[in-house]
């Protein structure tokens, strides 16, 4: 086996773990955190939930395959852990960039819902 495909297969394999250890880490753990930003809708929070981890493996996946392809000669050991550290970091970063814009987009929606619940609050103290 030359070391091209030997780094395809090890490439799919640590990526693939990799996105399926953090994406069940970040489901079973984001629950809890999906349940305060809905706040009593759990149906919500909990389809939110499941939306949220097909589309973490399915963006994850997409971009594992786009990446594969590796140009040009693999001389040596080295050169393969060199290349296969460039492209498992990409997914490492890229696997943080959709955490931190999920994260951001659920703080957004939890601080609009705490809002307009002291607006409604406000607007029952005033109308008694």
């Amino acid at each position: 086996m030359d070391l091209i495909v030997l780094s395809y297969c090890v490439y799919l394999l640590l990526g693939i773990s990799l996105t399926l250890i953090v994406g069940r880490l970040v489901f079973n753990r984001g629950v809890i955190y999906l349940q305060d930003v809905f706040g009593t809708n759990q149906e919500l929070a909990s389809a939110t939930n499941q939306l949220l981890r097909v589309g973490f493996y399915l963006v994850l996946g997409g971009y594992i395959l786009l990446t594969l392809k590796i140009t040009g000669e693999i001389a040596n050991i080295r050169e393969m852990l060199e290349i296969l550290s460039g492209k498992l970091g990409t997914i490492v970063l890229a696997i943080g960039i959709l955490h931190l814009f999920n994260l951001l987009i659920l703080s957004t929606i939890r601080k609009n819902r705490i809002t307009e619940a002291q607006a409604e609050r406000a607007w029952a103290e005033r109308n008694k």
